[in-house]
C-alpha cells in the first residue's frame, strides 16, 4: 500500500461512550530515509465548545495515552501505536452533537510534515 500512515477506525469516526475507554490504532510506514519521527494529536475543531460545551483543553484531556511520541524508524519499516481515550461520565451534557475533530500530525526529523490524519470522536 502506498499510504504513509493509516488510522484503524471505521469511516474515520470512533464512537466512544462516556465512562468507557477506547483505543484508536494507527500505523506509519517510513517511505523516506531512516530517521526519528514525532507525532502529536491536536484538536482541529473550531466549534468544539459550541458542540460539546467544553474547551479544547478539556477534549485533549480525554486522551489518556498516545497523544504525543517519537520513534526512530528505518527506511521501509513500519511503526504502530495506539491513541487511548477515556472520557469521564458527565464530561459533556449534550451528546447529541458532541463530535470532535482531531488530527494526528506526524513530523519528520527536520520538523516538517510527513502526514496528517484527521479523525472524529463521537461522544455518546
Amino acid at each position: 500500500d502506498d499510504d504513509k500512515a493509516v488510522l484503524l477506525v471505521t469511516n474515520g469516526i470512533a464512537e466512544i461512550k462516556q465512562g468507557e475507554q477506547f483505543g484508536i490504532g494507527w500505523g506509519l510506514k517510513n517511505q523516506i530515509e531512516s530517521q526519528t519521527f514525532t507525532w502529536e494529536v491536536r484538536v482541529s475543531d473550531s466549534r468544539v465548545e459550541e458542540k460539546c460545551g467544553v474547551k479544547d483543553e478539556k477534549v485533549m484531556s480525554w486522551i489518556s495515552a498516545g497523544d504525543t511520541g517519537s520513534a526512530p524508524i528505518s527506511s521501509g519499516d513500519s511503526y504502530e501505536d495506539l491513541i487511548r481515550f477515556n472520557i469521564p461520565k458527565g464530561a459533556t451534557s449534550d451528546v447529541s452533537k458532541c463530535i470532535v475533530r482531531y488530527q494526528l500530525v506526524i513530523l519528520k526529523e527536520d520538523g516538517k510534515g510527513y502526514d496528517t490524519l484527521p479523525f472524529d470522536l463521537d461522544v455518546k
